[in-house]
């Protein structure tokens, strides 16, 4: 059970990785919006596929790598918050020592949403741009798969509360084994 520091800092985590993940969500939604909206099919080069195909492409590479590459992230943050060794960004603040390792384990966690919700979303930008270009509806709806995917980046409280603690347990066990 997170104690009253932990859950504040909890709280406050999960707040600002619902606005970067909701500002993740409404760029490309914007663009593609205005993208359908401008859309001019005599300025479009119909009978080429080029673009479409590699917007599809990139769409399956970036959806690969946002599941992996976070998961690599986390685990190697995850080894210096058991050793000891993990060290806030720069940029933070520093992180309470009321907060324990929840702080670390926060960190991590904001780190490895955005760059799998990111990834999710230079495939949004890329699949737009194929369409403005080509006019191809099936990159539109690869968009939509896309903001599907970043979407269900996006945090809450109670799913993130529970992971926590799930994760803290897991941290203490990996301590009494050694670091393993």
């Amino acid at each position: 059970m997170l104690n009253q520091e932990q859950q504040d800092y909890a709280t406050k985590a999960t707040r600002t990785l619902q606005i970067i993940i909701g500002s993740l969500i409404a760029g490309p939604l914007a663009y593609t919006a205005y993208a359908i909206a401008t859309h001019d099919s005599e300025l479009v080069d119909a009978e080429s596929s080029s673009m479409s195909l590699i917007g599809l492409g990139f769409a399956l590479i970036v959806s690969v790598a946002s599941l992996i590459a976070p998961r690599v992230m986390f685990a190697q943050q995850r080894r210096a918050i058991v050793d000891g060794t993990w060290k806030p960004p720069q940029a933070s603040k520093a992180i309470s020592k009321e907060t324990g390792d929840v702080g670390p384990l926060l960190g991590a966690f904001q780190a490895k949403t955005i760059v799998g919700a990111a990834l999710l979303e230079g495939g949004t930008f890329m699949n737009t741009f194929a369409y403005t270009a080509e006019g191809k509806v099936s990159n539109l709806l690869v968009v939509a798969a896309l903001l599907i995917g970043v979407a269900l980046y996006f945090p809450f409280l109670g799913r993130i509360t529970s992971w926590l603690e799930r994760e803290l347990s897991s941290v203490e066990q990996l301590r009494q084994l050694g670091g393993r």
